[in-house]
């Protein structure tokens, strides 16, 4: 049994608050641009990298403690199942990989088992996931509103136990997530800044989607065309047509890539979406596959592309059955109780405020709701198909810390008019309410969001089979080394 050190010890204090709070602070200082308008992209990709490794050193190692009960990591029902596929892949029995993922969502620990061992290497790989959550969540905030609001969107982000947990997660679904929300904010930064780098970055973004994971369809149709609509508003033909090119030519290699990601027995998603997973005694008699679903089944590079507007309008058909009874099942109550339900004031008054302080800003409003959409149908299906289930609701809530973190930024900073200098008092505002964020996100100050808050659930996960669920690659160490050092 993994134990964790009591969260009011001075360790938590002495060892992760002052070295933290100082480094936001400096950031404020120095890392935000001096107007609203400027793009200073050096400082961007600063604070992108700074944004990722606070996410994981906060969340992931710090507060992630907090909602674990008897365990320092979590696994699901088919771990086994992504051990086995590490293995098999280290070893080379590639026909052995697991039909319901991607091998790019499986990379890191396939690369680093032989070295680590299957467990420690799913580890880092959540942490990698982690650390993509937090770099897109900030792109994401800076691209449509201000550098505050994206470092405001990180912190927003460790208040929400789905979203922390990903890094205790011995799964793919953090790197998922995390390269989702990645790609959100390179689309989102090439959108309000195009050109021909950050069109072939979008690009990248979108072919990332399109490989981490078959459901990733869902999130690459609206980048995609947000990414074309904005590129074709630059004006000249000729300029649109080398952005159209920079945007298109990642993707075109994506599909080549496909055949490595996804496997000769890979799932379509159509299978991999049955929604009926986890109903067993609670619905009866439900029939998955409504009148004119789609025949063959969608796997990108694998299926034509023709198909997948019949892919998109059978998924759309099937959540249309989902019996409305399962969004009152005492399961779903229960989980949107311990996870949700009373930050529920926050995110909307958030969100409020974000629509109000970009009403005049056309471009990044249809950012906010075109790269919100696919987060907030996730967070619905988890709600009305999956009972809230903790690793389901992280796959929507990134869009949840965003729209806190704009709300954050139009408190402190108001509508992202440009350019607007930013004296020294305005940056000494925005230090001292950053600050104040992240005491009240760590617990230094007793709220609704603090990690010890008294509604906040604990997820109950033993890890006493951890030792004998995976098996081992050759030469692997004999059991994990770096998860009994996890606090």
């Amino acid at each position: 049994m993994l134990h964790s050190p009591a969260p009011g010890s001075s360790l938590w204090i002495d060892g992760a608050l002052t070295p933290i709070g100082l480094l936001l602070v400096a950031m404020c200082f120095r890392l935000l641009p001096g107007r609203y308008g400027e793009t200073r992209h050096w400082e961007d990709f600063a604070c992108t990298i700074v944004a990722g490794l606070a996410m994981v050193g906060l969340g992931g190692i710090w507060l992630a403690t907090f909602p674990l009960e008897d365990s320092s990591v979590i696994t699901t029902s088919d771990f086994s199942e992504y051990c086995r596929s590490v293995a098999a892949a280290a070893d080379g029995r590639h026909t052995e990989w697991s039909p319901n993922r991607s091998r790019l969502s499986g990379l890191l620990p396939i690369l680093l088992s032989p070295r680590l061992g299957t467990q420690d290497a799913l580890l880092v790989n959540a942490w990698g996931g982690q650390a993509l959550l937090g770099a897109g969540l900030f792109l994401w905030g800076r691209s449509l509103h201000s550098p505050l609001a994206g470092i405001a969107a990180v912190l927003a982000a460790c208040t929400l136990a789905p979203l922390v947990a990903l890094g205790r997660m011995l799964t793919f679904y953090p790197v998922i997530v995390g390269s989702l929300t990645f790609s959100t904010g390179v689309v989102a930064f090439a959108c309000r800044w195009p050109s021909k780098r950050t069109a072939f970055a979008a690009g990248l973004a979108v072919g990332l989607t399109l490989l981490v994971d078959l459901r990733g369809l869902l999130w690459a149709v609206p980048l995609l065309g947000l990414a074309g609509l904005r590129m074709a508003a630059v004006g000249h033909i000729r300029a649109v047509g080398m952005l159209w090119c920079a945007l298109v030519t990642p993707i075109a290699m994506a599909w080549w890539w496909a055949p490595w990601a996804y496997p000769p027995q890979t799932t379509s998603l159509e299978v991999l979406a049955e929604l009926s997973k986890g109903w067993q005694g609670v619905v009866e008699d439900w029939h998955s596959r409504p009148p004119g679903a789609s025949e063959g089944g969608y796997v990108w590079g694998r299926s034509p592309i023709q198909g997948i507007p019949g892919t998109l309008w059978w998924l759309s058909e099937q959540s249309r059955r989902v019996p409305e009874f399962l969004r009152t099942h005492p399961r779903t109550l229960a989980g949107l109780r311990q996870h949700l339900l009373p930050l529920q004031t926050i995110f909307v008054g958030s969100a409020v405020l974000g629509l109000a302080s970009l009403a005049r800003h056309p471009l990044r409003l249809a950012l906010l709701l075109g790269t919100c959409l696919p987060f907030a149908l996730a967070l619905d299906g988890a709600i009305a198909a999956r009972f809230a289930g903790l690793r389901f609701l992280g796959n929507g809530m990134p869009f949840l810390a965003l729209v806190a973190g704009i709300g954050f930024a139009t408190v402190v900073q108001g509508r992202p008019s440009e350019p607007r200098p930013r004296r020294l008092h305005m940056r000494i505002r925005g230090a001292a309410a950053l600050f104040f964020l992240f005491l009240v996100v760590v617990g230094g100050i007793d709220s609704l969001a603090s990690p010890m808050a008294k509604w906040r659930g604990r997820h109950n996960n033993s890890d006493a089979g951890l030792l004998t669920a995976c098996d081992l690659p050759a030469g692997a160490p004999e059991g994990p080394t770096v998860l009994y050092r996890l606090p």
